[in-house]
């Protein structure tokens, strides 16, 4: 095991497992640094390019095909974290108000190194998923915004590698507009 395959199980230990924060991060951690994927391909993935099934991550990039196998520590398996990412993000296309999803996330159990792997079946995105981009942008008051990943060649990269919003100015209510923004 290299010292980077070190590193990044220790990372995955680290890293909250509670919320959908933790899991979206979980994701970015498997996407980077376990499938080897740079910023501008991971920021232009949708969901139906990540495919989990009997202890396998399938991940269609345009630089081809990767594959990332279960681990016997929940939590440090890949797929089960893009899968736990993939639930949240077809939650959000079944309930638009994010206390719905805030809810089911915070009932479930924390992932600990023996929690069931949900990698072991099936798990596609949705059908109202599949077109919406892995990673959405998100707001500053933590919501996702379903954004699809349908883009015409004129629309370029996405404001930051990631796919996040560029940050807006923000001003108090009632500043006059000094500097022409």
């Amino acid at each position: 095991m290299t010292l980077e395959q070190i590193r990044v199980q220790e990372a995955l230990r680290a890293l909250p497992s509670a919320g959908w924060i933790g899991r979206r991060d979980r994701a970015v951690l498997v996407l980077a640094h376990m499938a080897g994927l740079p910023e501008e391909v991971i920021a232009r993935l949708t969901a139906a390019d990540v495919m989990i099934g009997e202890g396998v991550a399938t991940i269609t990039a345009p630089t081809g095909v990767i594959t990332l196998a279960a681990s016997g520590d929940a939590l440090i398996c890949a797929p089960c974290a893009l899968a736990r990412w993939l639930h949240v993000l077809n939650m959000t296309a079944v309930y638009p108000d994010r206390c719905v999803i805030d809810a089911v996330i915070a009932r479930g159990a924390p992932l600990s190194a023996n929690s069931p792997h949900l990698c072991e079946g099936t798990y596609p995105a949705s059908d109202s998923t599949g077109q919406l981009l892995l990673l959405p942008p998100i707001d500053r008051w933590g919501l996702i915004s379903a954004i699809s990943a349908q883009r015409s060649p004129r629309d370029g990269p996405p404001a930051t590698a990631l796919g996040h919003a560029k940050p807006r100015l923000h001003r108090p209510l009632g500043a006059r507009n000094m500097l022409g923004r």
